[in-house]
């Protein structure tokens, strides 16, 4: 932590984590400047090809920020993933978020849909709000199926009740998924642009 007049802030949010959890003796590191991006990618390719899974998935920060995670969302071709199509739009799903932390060997999940085509698209923003929230049988049940491969690799899914817990208040960073008081969510689960 830093100290700025009588206000402390927050440093990087991987202060906030155990020196334990942390991947940033992982080569991968030094490659890529991100932990455990090899480690998600592989992980990722087999859960596609176990579980027959498609996905639309954001490996770089979305763009010109920043994220603490690497945000993979999967659907399947079927009828009970399809949404109707905005105007515009070739593809409209509904599918499963999975936010892979690069700060530690952690996930949260929830349900979001995602429309696209050549020129355009529209998606779910990921969020302290939306973890473990699901609409449908499906994305539960394909929720709890990638919660276990996943598992199987050393990555843990944090529930909702495991980010929930506030941050001290006089903890500052920036992030343009907090929405309200900073969340243990928002420590590892951060994006800014």
């Amino acid at each position: 932590m830093r100290r700025r007049g009588a206000e402390t802030t927050l440093g990087p949010p991987i202060e906030l984590l155990n020196t334990e959890w942390l991947w940033s003796r992982l080569p991968s590191v030094q490659r890529f400047g991100h932990p455990g991006v090899d480690r998600h990618r592989g992980a990722v390719r087999e859960l596609l090809s176990r579980l027959k899974l498609q996905d639309n998935s954001e490996w770089n920060d979305y763009g010109s920020g920043v994220a603490s995670f690497s945000d993979i969302w999967v659907y399947r071709d079927k009828p009970a993933f399809r949404r109707p199509k905005y105007d515009g739009a070739d593809h409209s799903y509904t599918g499963l978020w999975v936010l892979l932390c690069r700060l530690a060997p952690c996930c949260v999940m929830g349900q979001g849909d995602k429309s696209w085509s050549a020129t355009l698209g529209g998606r779910y923003m990921p969020s302290f709000i939306g973890v473990d929230r699901f609409t449908t049988p499906e994305i539960q049940d394909l929720a709890d199926r990638v919660a276990e491969r996943l598992g199987a690799r050393g990555l843990t899914r944090l529930r909702k009740a495991d980010v929930a817990p506030l941050l001290p208040t006089e903890w500052r960073f920036q992030s343009n998924l907090a929405d309200g008081p900073l969340r243990i969510f928002d420590a590892l689960f951060h994006w800014n642009d």
